[in-house]
């Protein structure tokens, strides 16, 4: 009994000190922590069982279409019945990590009858091939592991889910549309479109995309297809980028939505609100086009964040849902989920989870347009021009410190705050003050028409808190990339934001910038270029904002 107690502290171990060390970019000791502990798991007998415990743990390798071996484990509940058939749980690892990274919950779930099991995906660590990135081997290899567990006598071949954190959160919401078996499903800081998690609007996530692929290239085994795709929204045309929108197209469970509705597999998304990666509005969007049992869940905090808690022995709303939702779908149990409301998104104000029955989440919108004034909802005032100019490595406005900005403001409540302008490249629109508490719940969009005098421009656009001293804080941002344009053309720029929760006080302003880049966040565009920002009655600067209440600014 000892022997196991210390193998699984050992296990947990390393999880926590890997995982903790993802989050400061994982360049050194995190890796290493994990390869010893996966060499470790796959070091132990074929099968390990221990007196007093109700399951045993069996180690496997799996032989991939390619060749490739993929070492894996499976914990088996004992003393199972003869005839009896178990539900199965299959958990993909994240980026970064390996089959341990859920060694915590694996116990929980086995503790309970269920058959569970992980395995390290290609080119992580003992996985042998290249890292695809959900890739048709990847997806195949997923279901040969199942292949694997599902021939163990007591497991049920028809009671089978999947469940993954951010790279296992994406295999977990395609694996329905590749493997009829797969029956729910539960993501966790995943993605449903990765066109738009990883290049939205056409507009790299510059240092988000050189972190993970760079820390694979230190680590791992990537396929040079993942260096391509940064590539060619850095220095290529336009064949090179449509190529990589189809790669990305491929390994998004958007473009299968009609085969996972047609099945009609239940699932839970769960992500965190002020994840910057893998953004709440593809997932927002992604849930909408659902017809299946479905929740959606937006937890506090960054990505990979809000789940941590359940995988430290500690409790977390993340991991309490899912053992609700797959011992109601897998095993039949009346856990009330399906009783629950549909949505729930946190709330900073108040610092909980707001439920919602369904989408939309406004029952009203606020319509501003740029006027003389400012932002004012009714008709613009007559055409007006505002001009931007684009100086390379020089922003007036930007979302903040990579990974640090948004992971203070989710745990510390330090948001950015905008500064003095110093390169004119970028221009506010405010509107007047609140007299009463307005309430936003939703996606805002922004509109524009911009007239360019360069084949490739951006246009950045921010959301911001001003309290009445006069201090903004930031609450949303997003870029917009255009190449192949023609000098002295004018084009709309139709920008959808990601979630807005936040609820303003009395004597609170609401501020629109818009900026030519955001070296923070999007790879900025590295060359001068001018914009001119067009408003009038027949194409408005405008802003759409969700509404609770049917509440309305003070006119």
């Amino acid at each position: 009994m000892g022997r196991l107690r210390f193998l699984w502290g050992f296990f947990a171990f390393m999880f926590a000190f890997s995982y903790f060390g993802s989050l400061a970019e994982v360049f050194a000791l995190g890796p290493l922590m994990q390869g010893v502990a996966s060499s470790a798991f796959n070091a132990l007998p074929g099968t390990l069982s221990v007196p007093g415990l109700h399951f045993e743990t069996k180690t496997f390798t799996v032989k991939a279409l390619d060749g490739a071996e993929l070492p894996g484990h499976v914990l088996v509940p004992k003393n199972v019945s003869p005839g009896q058939r178990l539900p199965v749980i299959l958990f993909v690892h994240s980026w970064l990590l390996n089959q341990i990274e859920y060694v915590t919950q694996e116990v929980q779930f086995a503790s309970k009858g269920y058959i569970v099991g992980s395995y390290d995906c290609r080119g992580w660590y003992a996985g042998q091939g290249k890292i695809q990135v959900t890739g048709p081997a990847e997806m195949d290899d997923l279901s040969r592991v199942l292949d694997h567990i599902l021939s163990i006598p007591s497991a049920d071949s028809g009671n089978v889910g999947v469940v993954g954190i951010s790279y296992g959160g994406g295999h977990a919401l395609l694996a329905p549309a590749f493997d009829e078996r797969v029956k729910v499903v539960y993501s966790m800081s995943g993605w449903a479109d990765l066109q738009d998690a990883l290049v939205p609007y056409d507009s790299g996530k510059g240092l988000w995309d050189l972190m993970l692929v760079g820390s694979a290239q230190m680590i791992a085994n990537p396929d040079p297809m993942l260096w391509g795709w940064i590539s060619s929204f850095l220095t290529g045309g336009p064949s090179e980028r449509d190529a990589t929108k189809d790669d990305l197209r491929r390994r998004s469970a958007k473009t299968y939505v009609d085969k996972i509705n047609a099945k009609g597999t239940p699932v839970y998304i769960q992500n965190n609100i002020n994840d910057d990666l893998f953004t709440s509005r593809q997932m927002v969007d992604f849930f909408s086009s659902l017809n299946v049992p479905k929740k959606l869940a937006f937890l506090n905090g960054v990505h990979a964040t809000g789940e941590a808690p359940g995988l430290l022995f500690m409790s977390s709303f993340a991991w309490n849902q899912a053992h609700k939702w797959f011992d109601y779908w897998l095993k039949g149990v009346p856990t009330g989920i399906m009783e629950e409301p549909d949505v729930h998104v946190y709330t900073k104000w108040n610092d909980s989870l707001a439920a919602f029955d369904d989408l939309p989440l406004n029952d009203s919108a606020m319509n501003m347009v740029v006027s003389d004034e400012g932002l004012r909802e009714g008709r613009a005032a007559s055409s007006k021009t505002y001009r931007l100019e684009n100086r390379v490595g020089i922003s007036d406005t930007n979302s903040g410190i990579f990974m640090t900005t948004p992971l203070m403001y989710s745990y510390f409540g330090l948001p950015v705050t905008q500064g003095p302008k110093v390169a004119g490249n970028s221009i506010d629109w405010d509107t007047i003050a609140f007299s009463t508490p307005v309430t936003f719940m939703g996606i805002p969009e922004v509109k524009v028409n911009v007239r360019t005098d360069s084949e490739t421009f951006q246009v950045n656009a921010f959301l911001w808190d001003v309290d009445p001293s006069g201090r903004a804080s930031m609450l949303l941002h997003e870029a917009y990339t255009k190449f192949e344009a023609t000098p002295g053309s004018v084009y709309p720029v139709d920008i959808r934001m990601n979630l807005l929760a936040q609820k303003l006080g009395a004597g609170h302003k609401l501020r629109l910038t818009l900026s030519t880049s955001d070296p923070a966040f999007a790879l900025s565009v590295l060359q001068p270029f001018t914009l001119e920002v067009l408003s009038g009655q027949d194409g408005p600067i405008s802003l759409t904002l969700p509404v609770m209440g049917g509440q309305r600014s003070a006119q």
